[in-house]
């Protein structure tokens, strides 16, 4: 039943145009955000097995980062489970590749098939082999994933493992039925390979689960040949007590020593022919690395440069921020003084509009006293008021209860006089409310934009996140280069013992010719030596200079966190 409905997902991906709403799935599922991913699956017409201009669906991509849930919500809402990228490889490939036994998993329940070989003819199960998964080793075997598969080079997974130098996974193979003694097409063996490329641990799985030593490929050549081809001596040490551990073995030491003698002696010759082209090779390697490195660590010191731009801009907004609030605080508590300034005029000229129309003409002496009394309150309250009510409103204000005392005949100018300033003072009034709106305005102007600059600040924030870790990832893989080349001098080391070696022995044999030759070979190398050492000493300054960025960027972005 599930197989019909997978069966009966569109056949058509390739010929569909890719959309806004592919991309936004793609860029979904490359974060990791099941949210998202389920949300633009809910629209109609999305197919999360469309391949893009890469040749990779969303479907892959979810597959090969080993996002579990994005993954169980592609397949509950339906997708071609067999979909294959452009190299042929299925989502049960990416899966086994990067060794996500989870995702493999859940793709085995919804019985995707583990026969499925891509453009090279590889299943799952080789590329797990080559990831080290022994979960998704075991979980292939469970569900029928043959063990004896072979690409278009004739390699098993076994071949893989041990070509890789995997012995844990080459003994598990071993376990579920892999044939020790499977060939490729050129008649060799995992043993023969796994010798060739100094796989010693793997090689030793292989004797011991009785792998065939005498076995020839189709050049006539045996598992030794491989091992001196490899340059390692202890895995031919193994070939030789397994080989006296057989009466096969017996045999053919006992009629040829001369000839395995001779191999042994001529061994160190082929070594360092073959170790002179290959440290040739590793030096141009050296080279070009040390190029990109530099273009990468360029590249990480101009984003750099970016981001503390940003920083310093979102820093000065902050400023400004301040600077407003502190104004608008000044302005409102300026207008809360003019508010009661215009509240004691306006209780003040009641008083004086009750006190003209109830004694006529005439003021008594009681009242004028109390006037008197009143004004030089009033005036002592007046010399407290804000600095921002009009000077002549104030003065007037203040000279008020001398103008009180004067004889009736004067009070109706100066209720004129009074309406005139509280008039005056309600313009004030009105202005400052005017400024209060204004800068109200201006200030929720600048709250919508200091929200704005927090949601960029936090968009800045993953993004360097992003980048502190692509940065820790590169200081990772540049470390494990120089252990690679720490690795390579060693061998270049090694090989100039040999060569020191090799020309005192053609001294002495009176070969000055050949001696010289090799003289000049020794001072090249030395100098391509010195020239190698100082590529890894500035690799590892590069390194340090890296942390030290990361460091100082992580500490500025903290600073930043703690002033939002």
């Amino acid at each position: 039943m599930m197989n019909c409905w997978f069966s009966c997902a569109p056949k058509n991906r390739h010929a569909a145009d890719w959309n806004k709403y592919d991309d936004r799935l793609m860029k979904a599922a490359e974060r990791g955000d099941v949210e998202k991913v389920s949300s633009i699956l809910a629209k109609k017409g999305v197919n999360p097995g469309k391949l893009d201009v890469e040749g990779r669906s969303v479907f892959h991509v979810v597959a090969s980062k080993g996002n579990l849930e994005c993954l169980n919500a592609i397949l509950i809402h339906g997708v071609d489970i067999t979909t294959s990228d452009t190299a042929g490889r299925n989502a049960l490939h990416l899966a086994a590749k990067y060794g996500h036994a989870l995702c493999l998993q859940k793709l085995l329940q919804y019985n995707c098939p583990t026969e499925h070989a891509d453009l090279q003819g590889r299943t799952a199960l080789h590329d797990a082999a080559m990831a080290d998964c022994p979960s998704s080793i075991q979980l292939l075997c469970d569900h029928g994933a043959s063990v004896n598969a072979k690409d278009v080079d004739g390699r098993t997974p076994l071949v893989l493992a041990t070509q890789m130098s995997r012995p844990t996974i080459c003994q598990l193979l071993i376990d579920r039925g892999a044939d020790v003694n499977s060939r490729d097409k050129q008649n060799r063996t995992a043993l023969m390979l796994g010798c060739e490329y100094g796989c010693r641990d793997a090689v030793e799985v292989l004797i011991k689960n009785g792998a065939d030593i005498s076995l020839l490929d189709a050049l006539g050549h045996d598992s030794s040949y491989y091992a001196r081809i490899g340059d390692n001596l202890d895995i031919l040490t193994l070939l030789k007590t397994a080989s006296e551990n057989t009466n096969k073995g017996r045999e053919l030491w006992k009629k040829g020593p001369s000839l395995q003698q001779r191999n042994l002696t001529h061994m160190q010759d082929e070594v360092n022919v073959k170790s002179h082209q290959r440290e040739h090779q590793n030096i141009q390697d050296l080279e070009i690395e040390n190029e990109d490195l530099k273009e990468r660590l360029r590249k990480i010191q101009q984003e750099q440069r970016i981001l503390l731009d940003k920083v310093n801009g979102l820093q000065l907004q902050l400023n400004e921020r301040e600077k407003l609030k502190s104004l608008l605080a000044a302005k409102e508590k300026q207008h809360e003084e003019s508010l009661r300034t215009i509240e004691a005029l306006k209780n003040r000229f009641k008083y004086l509009e009750s006190d003209h129309l109830g004694s006529g003409s005439h003021f008594s002496n009681r009242k004028e006293d109390m006037l008197l009394k009143q004004g030089q309150m009033y005036m002592a309250d007046a010399q407290c008021t804000s600095p921002g009510i009009p000077a002549h409103i104030q003065s007037r204000s203040m000279l008020r209860p001398l103008e009180l005392s004067l004889p009736s005949q004067t009070s109706y100018s100066e209720n004129e006089i009074l309406k005139k300033e509280l008039e005056a003072m309600r313009t004030f009034c009105e202005s400052a409310k005017q400024d209060r709106l204004k800068l109200q305005n201006e200030l929720a102007h600048k709250v919508a934009e200091c929200k704005a600059l927090a949601l960029e600040c936090e968009r800045v924030k993953e993004d360097s996140d992003e980048q502190i870790k692509q940065l820790e990832d590169a200081l990772k893989d540049v470390q494990k280069r120089m252990y690679e080349s720490e690795g390579k001098v060693k061998q270049m080391q090694t090989h100039f013992l040999a060569l020191k070696e090799h020309l005192t022995s053609e001294a002495a044999s009176g070969n000055h010719r050949l001696t010289e030759e090799l003289k000049d070979q020794l001072k090249d190398l030395k100098i391509k030596y010195e020239g190698a050492s100082a590529e890894v000493g500035k690799l590892r300054n590069q390194i340090k200079q890296n942390e030290m960025i990361v460091e100082e960027f992580k500490r500025d972005e903290g600073k930043l966190i703690e002033e939002n």
